[in-house]
């Protein structure tokens, strides 16, 4: 019987050493000239040092297709026999890290059985789907009943979250530098969250974050 081995990214923030048999592939992060990969080279608390400091906001860029043929080799390589491979990632919506990985997958078609799967998630709204089939695979589920489980929790799973300041937003250019100011002094935090195809979306403006808590809270409540 084929063994299942979970492959995901490192946008899925899933804590070290929390699933030890999930294989990630970080993105980059780029200051300047300067490249870290997630996760790895550099870690959340050490970007929003740089972040503060930064003159020119980061970037991103997703792993390339070769890198995800390297992580899937290497799985199969690991795992000893014949392996199903499920890969798990952020919505393509938000990145082109879901397409590298379809690449790969075409790449190795004839060689390792592997289901790349777009979460329509982000974060660890990811980790949390990915720890759940992680459960079922040890409980001996089928690749089958685990692709129909991430499916179900895609739909359930809502991904709310706050912007605590505009400054980042202003010097990203999405708002302007007067709407910037106004927001900050009025203390303004824009409340986002995720639709069913994974796209950010406005949910609502209020003053100051306990507020916006409690408006995340109340989105919950109505989501489920």
């Amino acid at each position: 019987m084929a063994k299942i081995r979970i492959v995901t990214d490192s946008t899925a923030d899933i804590p070290p050493g929390m699933l030890e048999e999930v294989t990630i592939v970080p993105l980059k992060v780029h200051f300047g000239e300067k490249t870290y990969l997630d996760g790895i080279t550099i870690q959340a608390e050490e970007f929003y040092e740089q972040l503060a400091k930064a003159k020119a906001l980061p970037t991103t860029s997703q792993p390339s297709p070769q890198e995800f043929v390297n992580a899937y080799r290497q799985v199969k390589e690991e795992a000893g026999e014949e392996v199903q491979i499920l890969s798990f990632h952020l919505s393509s919506a938000l990145s082109g890290t879901f397409q590298s990985a379809k690449l790969a997958q075409d790449m190795l078609s004839e060689e390792i059985d592997i289901t790349v799967i777009d979460t329509k998630k982000a974060s660890y709204g990811i980790g949390m789907l990915v720890a759940e089939v992680q459960e079922a695979v040890k409980s001996g589920k089928s690749k089958e009943e685990c692709i129909a489980l991430a499916e179900q929790m895609s739909v359930n799973i809502g991904t709310f979250f706050m912007v605590d300041t505009l400054e980042y937003l202003q010097k990203g250019g999405r708002i302007g530098r007067a709407s910037a100011l106004l927001g900050s002094l009025l203390n303004i935090k824009p409340i986002l969250g995720l639709n069913e195809q994974g796209e950010v979306y406005p949910l609502d403006k209020v003053r100051g974050s306990k507020k916006a808590l409690k408006r995340i809270i109340q989105a919950i409540h109505e989501f489920s």
